[in-house]
């Protein structure tokens, strides 16, 4: 039972710093979206404080291609792009950490001590997040539209994840 209790403790503190994974929004981010039409959506993808802007454009990008071939589409263009990143400022608790040693020698005692304060500060926190408008086709149109199928291919194997099925 100490076993699973500590390997609980492991995995549950080791997720808390880890980049948003790609999925639907929860508690860590993700991406959710809003059909404005039948060929239009508005794709946001949301990531937490440790995950760079980068890996959230790449990850609104890949949502997009993926809703283009589920509607039956081949190619999107991007009509609109929106950085939704926000800030978080919070205070952290001060903290104070003593030391002390104590030698004996003889009849006499030498004690040492030290305390080290922490005062209360302010941290604040970024959280990237990309919200794309698309307009969905059936052909390409020069280079203002991506080929859903190859770009999704792309960026799941840039990111490591699962092929589409």
């Amino acid at each position: 039972m100490k076993k699973l209790l500590v390997l609980l403790a492991i995995t549950a503190g080791g997720c808390a710093s880890m980049p948003t994974s790609y999925g639907p929004m929860g508690t860590r981010g993700g991406y959710q979206e809003i059909r404005r039409a039948p060929d239009e959506f508005r794709v946001m993808f949301g990531g937490n404080a440790y995950t760079p802007g980068a890996r959230v454009s790449d990850y609104a990008l890949l949502r997009a291609a993926e809703l283009t071939l589920q509607a039956g589409y081949t190619h999107f263009e991007v009509i609109k792009s929106d950085d939704i990143s926000r800030k978080q400022t919070f205070l952290v608790a001060g903290k104070s950490f003593s030391d002390a040693t104590a030698f004996r020698n003889g009849n006499t005692v030498q004690a040492y001590g030290s305390t080290t304060t922490m005062p209360a500060h302010e941290a604040t926190e970024y959280y990237p997040g990309r919200a794309l408008t698309i307009k969905l086709a059936r052909e390409a149109d020069g280079d203002k539209r991506f080929n859903a199928a190859e770009l999704a291919d792309e960026l799941r194997a840039k990111h490591h994840l699962p092929k589409r099925r």
